[in-house]
């Protein structure tokens, strides 16, 4: 068994595969997909602080202008993989194919049910409590209700 002294961290972190019915082109157009509006707030899940739906949109839009994960099937298949025998072409396959039927499976569906060409974008995004009170507010709340997601957790 093996015994720990002095500080022992606690954190955890979570990733996110967030789908949005089109590429938002600033922070103001995320917040109406996440908050259905401005001027509204959110709340810390686990403490006091409320933040700014202004505030949620433009932390996240900066994220995911820096993530280079739009529409990077690679990272969302990683995030997709089963349990198994890591590095296998079967644990990686395994990834690519959960996130096929996730995405790509439901962008038909609605094709045939609208008859148009869908513009849905992926994007992917990582939060930790580690980093802020509002990362650790994002991870553990409810930000991307609105939209369809995953969530992965990596306690």
């Amino acid at each position: 068994m093996k015994i720990r002294g002095g500080y022992v961290s606690n954190s955890s972190s979570s990733s996110f595969v967030i789908i949005f019915p089109k590429d938002p082109k600033s922070s103001q157009e995320l917040e109406l997909m996440l908050f259905g509006g401005p001027n509204k707030k959110y709340k810390n899940p686990w403490g006091d602080e409320v933040w700014t739906s202004k505030e949620i949109s433009e932390y996240v839009w900066e994220r995911m202008q820096k993530s280079g994960s739009k529409n990077n099937v690679e990272k969302a298949a990683k995030e997709f993989r089963s349990d198994g025998k890591w590095d296998t072409p079967e644990y990686e396959a395994s990834g690519l194919k959960k996130f096929n039927e996730f995405f790509n499976v439901r962008k038909k569906k609605l094709l045939k049910l609208s008859g148009k060409p869908i513009e849905e974008v992926f994007y992917c995004l990582w939060f930790a409590d580690e980093e802020s009170q509002l990362d650790g507010a994002i991870e553990h709340g409810n930000l991307f209700d609105k939209l369809e997601y995953r969530r992965f957790s990596h306690h």
